[in-house]
């Protein structure tokens, strides 16, 4: 799913994105894990700035086992019901 992803011209959205950490987290890997932080930092503000976005991130980070990153990603969160 990744690869397709990286292969593709169109440009995603806030479900691709939370997909896409979703998979991440599932794989496991640290390949994955830094991919969905790529993918985070680089991506447009206006998706990270949904907190659908924003969690799903956050829990890739957080079953990922990088504790320090999610950290640092929920202190810089929008805070709302769906974040705590």
């Amino acid at each position: 799913a990744l690869s397709l992803f990286q292969q593709s011209s169109i440009p995603p959205n806030a479900t691709t994105f939370t997909i896409l950490f979703k998979i991440c987290s599932q794989i496991g890997d640290e390949k994955a894990l830094q991919y969905g932080k790529m993918m985070y930092e680089t991506m447009p503000e206006i998706h990270r700035s949904s907190p659908y976005v924003s969690t799903s991130a956050l829990k890739m980070l957080m079953q990922s086992g990088d504790i320090a990153s999610a950290e640092k990603l929920f202190s810089q969160m929008k805070k709302d019901m769906q974040a705590y």
